[in-house]
């Protein structure tokens, strides 16, 4: 017999100490964020739940909404990727992606919003955007203003 009754090993005395549980606490937003980097998506829920009372109050609108229309809204967003690029007049702007529940959508910040917005753009914060289709590129919008969201 290899173990004990205790579930020690008896052939191998190593003098281990026995095995603890160390119990952490959990945090819904971490494991959000791990689920989506493991799947691709939230499936157990969304940070932005917690922000749908501000956003109603508020008329802020979901990503789905500005992908419909080309007149000017306040979206709620949560802030995924953003790369920063130079253009050849030597000004920065930045590409980001966002998404929520339901849309992943891409906005263009200039130099002039890049600067005024920058404390924004940390990947998960969970941000309001008034934003504005491009007409140069449909599929992208180009960002008027930008804050971070209240929980009420």
């Amino acid at each position: 017999m290899l173990y004990g009754e205790d579930g020690t090993q008896l052939l191998l005395n190593l003098n281990l100490p026995k095995p603890s549980l160390t119990i952490s606490p959990d945090d819904e937003n971490t494991n959000l964020s791990a689920e989506k980097e493991a799947i691709g998506m939230m499936l157990s829920g969304s940070p932005l739940f917690e922000y749908r009372n501000y956003a109603n109050k508020n008329n802020i609108q979901s990503l789905s909404d500005l992908v419909n229309t080309d007149a000017q809204i306040k979206v709620l967003a949560i802030i995924g990727d953003s790369k920063v690029i130079t253009t050849k007049k030597k000004s920065s702007m930045c590409f980001l992606t966002t998404y929520d529940e339901n849309q992943i959508v891409e906005f263009i910040l200039f130099e002039e919003e890049y600067t005024k917005f920058y404390q924004f753009l940390k990947k998960d914060k969970i941000v309001t955007i008034t934003a504005k289709r491009d007409t140069r590129r449909p599929d992208t919008y180009l960002v008027d203003d930008m804050c971070e969201a209240r929980k009420e």
